[in-house]
């Protein structure tokens, strides 16, 4: 329930056993204690039972904050990856454009990473209807997993180089490019769920503040080629990860365990996912009911009914709906 879930390269292995599938039908997925954010938060989280493509379809609040650099975690028992080592800058995961300060740099990465976690409210939010509420706010600049809930997002996002103690030595050794925790707060167990941790990007040159030679070559390229990784599609499925869903077999979800190349844009399966945990199913229409009263009224005229009969015609259409 506590572990991660990470985004491996495609010529890895995922030994993610939790995920598997009992059938075809079941794509999308949740995690093993299904939970998602509440419509009370931000702060709050619900644990919902539901088996896909079923869904609690219940609206959601959450917020999300920026980490700085330099934070380390406090939560190791929870998140053992990092191991003491501390956060980097967000601006540090793509390089500079020639005459970008850092401040514009760090927007630009912000901007990314925001355009990808609100690609999925935009999923559920169709229309005027509001179901899906993810809310910037300022970070505290506490620790990561630190015992404090308030001042920090529910889904913080943060760099790091991962060289940590895991995974395992009884588990074989495997890269990944990122994780995210589960919905859920401090009343959870940790104050770490609902984060989401970059691998740092690329850098061996050990003067460097930024200095990470087991990084990745992040980019932010809707093209991207071999050996480097576009940072919005990776985040798109980290968020996804940040919001309940867990990984699908789907053919074109964003939500594969494995880095695919470069995808913008939610699949079928994706939005079927997020819709089931936050959009809630629509009421039934006046009009079909009112039609089906009408045809109840005269089949019942027909047959010399009382009214009585027609009332119970119309609750059981409702019921069906």
């Amino acid at each position: 329930m506590t572990r991660p879930h990470r985004l491996l390269p495609a010529f890895f292995v995922a030994l993610l056993a939790s995920f598997a599938f009992a059938d075809e039908a079941r794509a999308f997925a949740y995690f093993a204690t299904p939970t998602k954010w509440s419509p009370a938060g931000p702060g709050q989280f619900q644990q919902f039972i539901a088996a896909p493509p079923a869904g609690p379809h219940i609206p959601g609040v959450a917020s999300y904050s920026f980490m700085a650099g330099g934070l380390t975690v406090a939560d190791l028992a929870t998140d053992p990856e990092h191991g003491l080592t501390p956060s980097l800058p967000l601006a540090s995961l793509l390089a500079p454009l020639d005459k970008e300060t850092a401040a514009q740099r760090e927007l630009r990465v912000e901007a990314i990473l925001s355009s990808a976690l609100l690609t999925w409210a935009n999923a559920v939010n169709v229309g005027a209807a509001i179901n899906l509420t993810l809310q910037p706010v300022a970070d505290s600049g506490a620790r990561a997993g630190d015992a404090v809930q308030g001042g920090v997002g529910d889904i913080r996002i943060g760099a790091y180089r991962f060289i940590g103690a895991l995974p395992p030595p009884s588990q074989p050794k495997m890269d990944f490019l990122a994780f995210a925790f589960q919905p859920g707060t401090l009343a959870f167990g940790s104050t770490l769920f609902g984060d989401v941790h970059f691998r740092c990007r690329l850098d061996k040159d050990p003067a460097s503040a930024t200095f990470c030679p087991e990084g990745v070559n992040w980019v932010d390229d809707p093209k991207a080629g071999a050996g480097s990784f576009d940072l919005f599609t990776v985040a798109l499925h980290e968020f996804g990860h940040a919001l309940g869903l867990g990984h699908s077999d789907q053919a074109g979800s964003i939500m594969a365990d494995t880095y695919q190349g470069p995808q913008r844009a939610l699949g079928a399966d994706d939005i079927a996912g997020i819709r089931a945990i936050y959009q809630p199913i629509p009421e039934p229409s006046g009009l079909p009911l009112a039609i089906a009263s009408l045809i109840g009224l005269a089949s019942r005229r027909r047959r010399h009914s009382a009214p009585t009969n027609l009332a119970r015609n119309v609750n059981m259409s409702q019921c069906k709906n």
